[in-house]
């Protein structure tokens, strides 16, 4: 019986058990800790609305969390298989609760939170809370709680967090805290503590620490963690001295001992500290400090408190000199001496990069001297600064800095001065004097005796202009002697010539050296400089040094400013420069003639904020992490030789204020990032080769006032955006490529006053909006197709100086109301204007420039033309104008302005002759340009016009002149040109006519001129006498002409049988000596001073040409349409050195003939139709080729091995072919090798291991072949390497470590291979490194830790590998932009919290094992892609999600997350791709639709929200919202959403994909999806549609995918094009037809 009633009773307990739990999601026992923590609070501080309010035990708590029965105070989680839920965080709301926490038992082993802050719990804190064995985080801050601390709070091993700040807690501090081995902070500030500080020094990760504002005794604690970041211990009662040794606490960054009793000396140590940013110390006992014995330059201090102690002396002059220090209180001491000159210097005149005082206490000390003359300059607010009660020389109330206590009397001051001052050193140091003595001697003129004063007899330090000494040692430390120099009455501008002295290097303690603008210093820089280890100015510029920079003043590793521009300095930038020159902030080299590259090295002057190397030689690339100079307002790179593209980083260098990239070589598009400098005002980088459209982020710049892109090959519409730019005053654009109309936003640039789209490609109509630019003062529109016909009326009521309308279309004759305009510069020139010149406008009095060339006006020049008093220039050439010229000489004069310039009145029909005393015309005096040609003038060429002393320019060819050439055209000395082919002048030709000194260009053929030509300096070809082409020659380039079949923009429209080859013929150049041609050059793309012309030519190349035996260059590059075969006859071409045949459709071999062609150094006959091998002997005798292009044909067979006697060449590409076999296998032997591309082609084999001999090697693309094999160890010699791609290849083996040995490299590609093993640690190394791409390979192992020293990384992907966790934290120290670690087995958990401290704009971690909920973290990055797919994500989506407003791309598939999508979701107005597929969302989701739009950004490209529960029905004006319009995929299958296909979905004219299967739907297929041309897949399967299937729909052009089985469709399938399978139309029992069985009844 008893055994019976055991069982019976163990049954019943487990039967209750198992009912508890079936009932219950909650442990019960959780559940009666929350029920006692609920009895326990007084109820009535238990307010409606709190959390423990709305707990109902009546329902099961984590069941029900987050609804109106328990809305708040606790986190749940499932722990275990049990599908039990346990209590994780307790977080009461601070609501006042009054409560004992001794009532609760706190059983909750499972809790890892406990906060009941901000209450008013009371009693004593109860030793039961050492239960809660997992507990990392215990706050009870802001209580009533008392009594002491628990010893058995020790036992919280777990605990990372204890504060208990702000209760009424006594007693000491336990030692048994010292069991909390995981604690990270404690804070018991605010409490009434009492004791010596326990030993804590085992707690290995406690980093911040506060026990401020209690009663603690003692000394302060030199045992406490290592791992400290912050101690304060202030208003406390500690004694005793500082702790020495300090440096041991090596993270540091702030320390408050203030208000203390502490007493003794402030050891160097704290001044020295490698991470210390605040210190405080006021108000102790303190009485000296110790000298840190260096200059304070290496401190990190920011803020420090010494006030309120006996500290006394000097003044710490380090201070002065600390880089970040802002905040300095030394007042209340004893301090004595005068205020160093380097505390003033940092207050009002600090440094570029260097922080200047804030705040500058210095009161209450015994400061004697004068104030420092910079403090004097201080305005009230600007600074706080307090000198009150010192003993100062002066210092009146007025002066803000004196007021809150007068002066101390002097008795008072010279008790106490007397204690601390010593005599100060004054007399010049030896050494120094002597070297200056020595400069001075090497001074052979000094006209202004800026060295008068420095003479043997005195002293350096005292009576020597510009030079400076430190009293306490008489070293000097600055050298001042520019030739700018100001003083209290004027400027003087002056110079001196000589030499620097060597000897000036012995000047060892010298900070300042200044020769600057003395314009005659002349030499080199002499190399001992590199001794001035203090040096931090250095001013050469504005003199005539020579030679190269010395590598050896890269040793000055103190530098901030220095200037060496406007010299001749010649020679390549020293690597090492940049690489210790790290605390520099200005750098002008400017107006040299350095030359190489811009070391990739300049990167590391992360302090630098004025660059500036202009005009000067430079070549390559721009620096690709240019980027990292965060602090850089000031960027010039202008007038140089760069190429390449601009570098993405760039957007980086938010605080730039002056962009200057102008004339240089610069290629690619403007990248993005350009509309992320936020403080740009200035931009110009006209006068280069960019291509590509001009970014939308443009209209991001709110600060810029000008923008100069003329003389480019920019393409696309002009941004809307632009009208974005409200503070933009000048916009120069033109001669660029850019296509379709002004946009009418334009019309909002209130501030533009200059703008400039001329020679584009615009087109009609001119935006009204126009005329809103109420300060527009020049408008330039001309060289666009805009057929305007006539001027708009609304341009009268613009406000213009300049109107620029040139070849736009205008037709019939000039409006009216340019007659009262205040116009001063008119161009309606190369239009079809017509009529008579009207008489009104001799009332548009403000000309001075008119150019109405290239019409049809006719007559002759109205009178009114002489009242043109300010007109300078005119230009009239190509009309039909008649009548005597006399009336433009006669014309009156605005003086002093109105004088002309120039005249082009050539090809009219003006009568002569001209007037005799045309040199003589007031009018005339400083003409520079006088152009009369082509019009029937007869008589003689005037002798006065040899009185026009300014004239650089007179044509007067074809003007049937007769007479003699006058001898006193010599006169005019400026003469540059002299035109007068084409007369019938007679006579000898003068000789001093045609020695002018200036003479460049001399023409008199086609004349009657006699007798021996004079001997001349000046190079003027046979031509300019007589024809002088070749006729061989010239009868082979007529026969190119015949066989061109279309030259729509007549490139050989001058090559005339007529005309001279060597003189008239555009792109044909000749020998002068012979008359040989030498150059062809007729590419499709041209370029000049003022266009850019892209056309074409079609036709064959003539066999004819291999007659030119004396040609060096030939040019059909770039006209796109060449066809044929590359005649095997220019093999007689010799000479020739460059061949440009790219980018036509030459087809046929290579002939073997060109082998002959010795010279060649430049070939290119890359992107045509070219078959066929390579001859071996091309590379076997083109021993001079630098330069070799044949990519983009499709040449095949293997690349020949002789390819490696091509011992000179630098750059082979023959990438986009179909070569085969292996790389040969001695490629290393092209040691001269910088750019090597075989990408894209079929290329088996190995990586040969001579490759590493290409030291030289800078740009190497194997990609895209079928390599494999393992990369060879002697890739790690590839010295100059700065980027290699080898994706999309079969490579395998291991990376070898050698790969951690390429000083140079930046960007590193190796995706889609099979390469196995661990990441090499040695990648670590990469200083340079910004781009890696290792995805898709199978790297396993973790990543290395090394991977946080790649300081310049931006790029990081190592998606699609075999990396396991954990994830080093060292890649916290990176500047990534984007990581991507997607598919990888990390098993991360959680997003690691570090990566907050990454700057990311692109996140990916899909598929890498994170758990539980979206960290809060993201709700404030900048993050801008973000994938976190194919994870165990739960939860809600969060409405902080709607924080994330720069979300452009978000994919959170393939998770668990439930509920409905926040509100909050409408803020994403970037957000561009969204992907939700394969969750547990429900709910409507038509906002999704709604959400708002930052343009021009911020439209859909895709939508995916399938394998949901949202419901529906779908919006009916879906097709019609905003966002909507771009559209190109919307997934929306497998969701409860019910209702029809809208309309309106038709109007998604961008759309490709639509898809909609099993979505409920209902109703018919509407006919409008015919509408939305683009689709390309419609799948609208596993519904309840009926009806007919739509013919238009399913005829869409582009239709390649249409699934609409399981329906209830009927009727006949409309005859279609695409090819469908009959199973996308099953189960739909009315439907027949092709592809079903035929209809019976229809």
């Amino acid at each position: 019986m008893g055994t019976l009633n055991s069982s019976l009773i163990l049954f019943l307990l487990t039967f209750t058990t198992l009912l508890r739990n079936a009932a219950s999601k909650t442990y019960w026992g959780d559940i009666q800790v929350l029920k006692q923590l609920k009895l326990a609070a007084d109820p009535n501080s238990v307010s409606p609305g709190s959390c423990l309010s709305s707990w109902d035990f009546s329902f099961d708590p984590c069941d029900s969390l987050f609804s109106e029965k328990f809305t708040c105070g606790f986190t749940c989680d499932v722990v275990g298989r049990t599908h039990i839920s346990r209590v994780t965080e307790l977080a009461l709301d601070q609501a006042g609760y009054s409560a004992s926490l001794a009532s609760v038992s706190w059983t909750l082993p499972f809790l890892k939170s406990l906060d009941l802050s901000g209450n008013n719990f009371s009693g004593n804190i109860p030793d039961s809370l050492s239960n809660l064995t997992r507990l990392q985080r215990l706050t009870l801050s802001l209580n009533s709680l008392s009594g002491s601390i628990p010893d058995s709070l020790g036992r919280l091993a777990a605990l990372e967090e204890l504060i208990l700040d702000n209760n009424a807690l006594v007693g000491p501090i336990p030692s048994g805290l010292s069991g909390l081995v995981s604690l990270k902070r404690l804070e018991v500030q605010g409490n009434r503590l009492s004791g010596e500080f326990p030993d804590l020094s085992r707690l290995s990760s406690l980093y911040f620490l506060d026990c401020s504002g209690n009663s603690l005794s003692g000394d302060v604690p030199a045992s406490f963690p290592a791992s400290l970041v912050e101690i304060s211990m202030r208003n406390n009662n500690l004694s005793g001295n500082l702790p020495e040794g300090i440096n041991k606490w090596g993270f540091l960054q702030v320390l408050d001992l203030s208000h203390n009793q502490l007493a003794g000396s402030v050891p160097a140590s704290y001044f020295t500290h490698p991470s210390l940013q605040q210190l405080s110390l006021s108000y102790n006992s303190l009485s000296s400090i110790e000298d840190p014995g260096n200059p304070g330059t290496r401190s990190g201090l920011i803020a420090v408190d010494l006030s309120g102690n006996q500290l006394g002396g000097l003044l710490p002059g380090c201070m002065g000199l600390m880089p970040k220090l802002s905040a300095l209180s030394l007042e209340n001491n004893r301090f004595s001496g005068m205020i160093p000159i380097q505390y003033a210097l940092k207050t009002v005149l600090p440094e570029p990069g260097i922080a200047p005082f804030e705040r500058l206490l210095l009161g209450g000390n015994f400061l004697f001297g004068p104030i420092p003359d910079p403090l004097m300059r201080l305005e009230p607010g600007s600074v706080n600064v307090n000198l009150a009660d010192n003993c100062l020389l002066v210092c009146p109330n007025y002066l803000f800095f004196c007021r809150g206590g007068d002066q101390k009397s002097l008795v008072e001051c010279r008790d106490n001065v007397a204690t601390f001052c010593s005599p100060l050193v004054e007399s010049c140091n030896a050494i120094d004097k002597e070297a200056l003595l020595d400069q001075k001697r090497r001074i052979t003129a000094d006209r202004d005796k800026l060295l008068g004063s420095w003479t043997a007899t005195t002293d350096c330090c005292t009576s020597w202009a510009g030079v400076d000494c430190d009293p306490a040692n008489g070293r000097v430390v600055n050298v001042s002697r520019s030739g700018l120099q100001s003083g209290d009455d004027g400027i003087l501008d002056t110079s001196m010539s000589g030499t620097l002295s060597p000897f000036l290097g012995n000047l060892t303690y010298l900070q300042l050296l200044d020769f600057s603008n003395n314009k005659h210093l002349s030499g080199p820089i002499p190399p001992q400089l590199g001794k001035l280890s203090h040096l931090t100015y250095l001013f050469l510029d504005t003199n005539k040094l020579n030679g190269s920079i010395p590598t050896s003043i890269s040793r000055l590793l103190n530098l901030k400013r220095v200037f060496l521009s406007d010299n001749a300095l010649t020679g390549t930038l020293p690597d090492s420069i940049f690489r210790l020159w790290t605390r520099l902030t200005e750098l002008g080299l400017n107006g040299n003639r350095l030359s190489g590259m811009i070391p990739s090295s300049v990167t590391n002057l992360i302090l630098i904020t004025k660059l500036d190397l202009h005009a000067n030689n430079f070549s390559g690339n721009i620096p690709i992490g240019i980027g990292k100079l965060k602090s850089l307002t000031y960027l010039d790179l202008s007038m140089n030789q760069l190429s390449g593209s601009i570098p993405d980083s760039i957007g980086e260098l938010s605080e730039l204020d002056v962009l200057y990239l102008y004339q240089n070589q610069l290629s690619g598009p403007i990248p993005a990032s350009i509309g992320r400098l936020a403080s740009l005002k200035v931009w110009r980088i006209e006068d280069n080769k960019l291509t590509g459209v001009l970014p939308d982020s443009i209209g991001d710049l709110p600060k810029i006032r000008r923008i100069t892109l003329e003389n480019n090959m920019i393409t696309g519409e002009l941004p809307s955006s632009i009208g974005n730019l409200a503070t933009l005053t000048e916009m120069f654009f033109s001669n660029n490529r850019f296509t379709g109309r002004i946009p009418t936003s334009f019309g909002n640039l209130k501030s533009l006053q200059f703008l400039d789209l001329s020679r584009n490609k615009l087109v009609s109509p001119t935006p009204l909006q126009l005329t809103n630019l109420n300060l527009l003062q020049s408008l330039d529109l001309s060289y666009n197709p805009l057929e305007l016909v006539s001027i708009p009326s609304w341009f009268s009521k613009l406000n213009l100086f300049q109107l620029g309308l040139a070849k736009t279309g205008i037709k019939g004759k000039l409006p009216q109301w340019l007659s009262s305009s205040q116009i001063s510069y008119l161009d309606l020139s190369s239009n079809e204007l017509q009529g008579k010149l009207p008489a009104w406008m001799g009332n548009m009095t403000n000309l001075s420039f008119l150019n109405i060339s290239n019409n049809y006006f006719y007559s002759t020049l109205p009178d009114s033309f002489k009242n043109l008093s300010l007109l300078s220039d005119l230009d009239l050439h190509s009309n039909k104008f008649t009548g005597p010229l006399g009336l433009i000489f006669d014309k009156s004069v605005g003086e002093p302005r109105g004088h002309y310039n120039s005249i082009d009145v050539s090809n009219n029909k003006f009568t002569g002759p001209i007037d005799k005393n045309v040199g003589n015309k007031p009018v005339m005096n400083s003409i520079a340009s006088l152009i009369l040609s082509n019009n029937p003038l007869g008589g003689s060429i005037p002798n006065s016009i040899g009185n026009l002393t300014g004239l650089q320019v007179l044509e007067l060819e074809g003007d049937q002149l007769s007479g003699k050439i006058p001898e006193e055209l010599a006169n005019a000395k400026q003469l540059t040109t002299i035109l007068l082919s084409r007369n019938s002048l007679s006579g000898s030709i003068p000789a001093k006519v045609l020695n002018l000194d200036k003479l460049e260009e001399f023409d008199v053929s086609k004349n009657r001129l006699s007798g021996r030509i004079p001997p001349h300096k000046a190079k003027i070809p046979a031509s300019s006498f007589l024809e002088s082409c070749n006729a061989i020659d010239k009868e082979a380039l007529l026969d190119q002409k015949r066989r061109i079949t279309a030259d729509p923009s007549k490139l050989l429209g001058s090559w005339t049988a007529t005309a001279d080859c060597c003189s008239s013929w555009a792109g044909i150049d000749c020998d002068p000596a012979n008359g040989r041609v030498v150059n062809v050059s007729r590419s499709g793309l041209q370029s000049g001073d003022d266009f850019i012309l892209d056309t074409s030519m079609s036709g064959t190349l003539s066999p004819f040409l291999g007659n030119l035996t004396y040609l060096q260059l030939l040019d059909f590059s770039n006209n796109k349409d060449l066809s044929g075969p590359i005649p095997p006859q220019l093999d007689r071409l010799s000479h020739l050195t460059y061949l440009f045949l790219d980018t036509n459709k030459l087809n046929g071999s290579i002939p073997t003939s060109l082998s002959r062609l010795h010279n060649l150094k430049r070939v290119f006959i890359s992107d045509n139709d070219l078959t066929g091998t390579l001859p071996d002997s091309i590379f076997r005798l083109w021993a001079r080729l630098t330069d070799l292009g044949l990519n983009g044909n499709r040449l095949g067979g293997m690349i020949p091995c002789s390819v490696t006697n091509l011992t000179s060449i630098t750059k082979l590409d023959l990438h986009a072919n179909i070569f085969s076999g292996s790389i040969p296998i001695r490629i290393g032997k092209l040691k001269s090798l910088t750019y090597l591309d075989l990408s894209m082609n079929h290329l088996s084999g190995s990586v040969p291991d001579s490759i590493g001999e290409l030291s030289r090697l800078k740009d190497l693309f194997l990609n895209h072949n079928k390599l494999n094999g393992s990369i060879p160890s002697s890739f790690g010699r590839l010295a100059s390497l700065e980027l290699f791609e080898l994706g999309d290849n079969k490579l395998t083996g291991v990376l070898p470590d050698s790969i951690g040995n390429l000083p140079k490299i930046q960007r590193m590609f190796l995706e889609n291979n099979m390469i196995t093993g661990e990441l090499p640690s040695s990648i670590g190394h990469l200083a340079t490194l910004t781009d890696i791409f290792f995805s898709n390979n199978r790297f396993t192992g973790q990543i290395p830790k090394s991977f946080g020293n790649l300081k310049s990384l931006q790029f990081l992907d190592l998606s699609r590998n075999k990396l396991v966790g954990p994830l080093p934290p060292q890649l916290a120290n990176l500047r990534l932009q984007s990581l991507d670690l997607s598919y990888n087995p990390l098993d991360l958990g959680s997003v690691p919290s570090w990566f907050l401290k990454l700057n990311l704009f692109r996140l990916t971690l899909a598929k890498t094992g994170i758990k539980g909920r979206l960290p809060l973290w993201l709700s404030s990055s900048s993050i801008s892609y973000l994938d976190l797919s194919s994870n165990e994500l739960q939860g809600k989506l969060p409405s902080w999600l709607g924080n994330m407003t720069n979300l452009s791309f978000l994919n959170v598939s393939n998770n668990y997350f439930c509920s409905t999508l926040p509100e909050s979701f409408k803020n994403l107005s970037l957000l561009a791709d969204l992907d939700l597929h394969s969750n547990k969302f429900s709910g409507p989701f038509g906002f999704i639709f709604d959400k708002s739009v930052d343009e021009p950004r911020g439209h859909y490209n895709s939508i995916d929200l399938s394998n949901n529960k949202f419901t529906g029905p779908i919006d009916k004006n879906v097709g019609n919202k905003h966002a909507m319009d771009s559209i190109t995929s919307l997934i929306l299958s497998n969701n409860p959403l019910g209702g029809s296909i809208p309309k309106s979905i038709g109007n998604l004219t961008n759309l490709q994909v639509l898809e909609m299967e099993s979505d409920q739907l209902s109703g018919k297929i509407p006919e409008e999806l015919a509408n939305a041309k683009q689709l390309t897949t419609i799948l609208l399967s596993r519904n309840s549609l009926s009806g007919s299937i739509p013919a238009k729909v399913l005829n869409l052009d582009k239709l390649e995918e249409f699934d609409v089985s399981k329906n209830r469709l009927s009727g006949r399938i409309p005859p279609h094009k695409a090819k469908i399978p009959a199973s996308s139309f099953l189960s739909n029992p009315g439907l027949c037809g092709t592809p079903l069985p035929p209809c019976k009844h229809l």
